[in-house]
């Protein structure tokens, strides 16, 4: 068992992802898209519902957490992406080599 690799990985993650949003949904709210959840937290908070609106009755608004976690994500995935990913596409390997070749310049007139 463990982990699932190759091909389909993704897609038996997915499935699981789904299985589990499907069976918990009716009977908790669940809700794994930061958006969704927010937009129902701020109507129940507007139609002043009180502190189980935004907090489930907890000390912290835990709807702060899936907003900001979902900010980050995407600012740490678009550099992980550019630095890892993006950098060696053929678009970016020939600009590199023009950063590389004009670096190598600067340096020999030194």
């Amino acid at each position: 068992m463990g982990i699932p690799r190759g091909p389909l990985a993704s897609l038996l993650i997915g499935i699981l992802i789904a299985l589990i949003d499907s069976s918990f949904a009716p009977l908790t709210g669940l809700a794994l898209n930061p958006a969704r959840d927010f937009g129902s937290k701020l109507i129940a908070d507007l139609a002043d519902w009180g502190d189980i609106a935004l907090t489930g009755e907890r000390d912290f608004p835990y709807c702060i957490i899936s907003l900001t976690a979902s900010f980050f994500g995407f600012i740490l995935g678009a550099f992980a992406y550019s630095k890892l990913i993006g950098y060696h596409l053929p678009i970016m390997a020939n600009q590199n080599k023009k950063i590389k070749a004009k670096i190598i310049q600067k340096n020999n007139m030194k």
